[in-house]
């Protein structure tokens, strides 16, 4: 730390500087901009990884006041573009597409396929003796079965009344007896129906099944990693679910354009970042440094933890 004068003010002035950069970028994030930009290297680096960007730089403190800490670290995608585009399909999507969340081993959305099978019976029914009057009826049985997660649901059975098509007739015959169709449902997103079968296919055919797993940030009883995204625009764990993913998604050896800041900062490291900034663990990175409660202070000293973890959790996604 430095002991002039000089040294505190410029670190003063660094530390609005980036505040000012995170809220444009967590104001991009909310409308799903996906802006990659190149990392900027500085003399510190740790396998090639910039030093402010490794969680030992951050834990340390031990940063050069020449250091620009507006530097993005890695060419990862944004939160913003994991969410919005989880749903696409097909070469040229956008990033955060759907193929890409499956890379990264994480099935975005619970499916459900609704299969109805649907009967229409027509019966001729005498409503009188003398004259002898006939009256044409037809109902519909719909039998419905739900499977989610490849587990078929109990089938409900919803059988309709009879309603009259021809009455006060003196001879009935029936155009039909018995009509059966079936029609398949793709269901995804809170429920929204999905047009696209190879949306539906994709996920129904990735393992695991339906996306509503445990997860290493949240109980699933709180939905898929993508509910969980869409329902926490702009927090702490909207940004450590982003770079969840761009790690597991470099991990996997798909995302050879993002930065080597993934080599030195792995998804396992992000689960942990969560939860201290989340509840204040301390836990020892895949590099071996002990990260406590003391993280990013140098850069926000005036910030409680769980902001601290966020700028950086932001920084590093961008």
């Amino acid at each position: 730390m430095r002991s002039d004068n000089h040294g505190k003010n410029n670190e003063k002035d660094q530390a609005e500087a980036v505040r000012a950069v995170d809220s444009a970028r967590r104001a991009f994030a909310k409308v799903g901009v996906v802006a990659p930009v190149l990392m900027t290297l500085s003399s510190k680096t740790v396998l090639g990884a910039t030093y402010h960007c490794t969680l030992s730089g951050m834990q340390s403190g031990n940063h050069s006041g020449a250091h620009d800490w507006t530097s993005p670290c890695g060419v990862g995608y944004s939160p913003g573009g994991w969410c919005e585009n989880a749903d696409k399909v097909g070469p040229g999507s956008s990033d955060g597409r759907l193929a890409q969340w499956l890379d990264a081993g994480v099935v975005p959305f619970t499916t459900q396929l609704v299969t109805e099978v649907k009967t229409v019976e027509q019966k001729c029914f005498k409503t009188s003796s003398s004259p002898l009057r006939y009256s044409l009826k037809e109902r519909t049985v719909t039998n419905t079965t739900t499977t989610t997660g490849g587990v078929a649901g109990t089938p409900v059975n919803v059988t309709s009344s009879w309603t009259t098509l021809q009455s006060n007739m003196t001879s009935c015959s029936k155009a039909v007896d018995k009509v059966t169709t079936t029609e398949k449902k793709y269901i995804l997103k809170h429920g929204v129906p999905v047009e696209n079968v190879e949306v539906y296919d994709a996920i129904y055919k990735a393992p695991p099944m339906g996306g509503k797993v445990a997860t290493p940030f949240f109980d699933s009883s709180l939905g898929t990693m993508w509910d969980v995204l869409d329902d926490n625009r702009g927090g702490l764990i909207f940004h450590a679910i982003a770079d969840y993913l761009n790690a597991k998604l470099y991990e996997a050896g798909k995302a050879t354009s993002f930065a080597s800041v993934y080599s030195v900062v792995t998804s396992s490291d992000i689960v942990n970042l969560y939860k201290l900034g989340a509840g204040g663990i301390s836990f020892t990175s895949s590099s071996g440094t002990l990260i406590d409660a003391n993280f990013n202070l140098a850069s926000y000293p005036n910030d409680s933890l769980s902001k601290r973890v966020q700028y950086y959790l932001e920084m590093l996604h961008h």
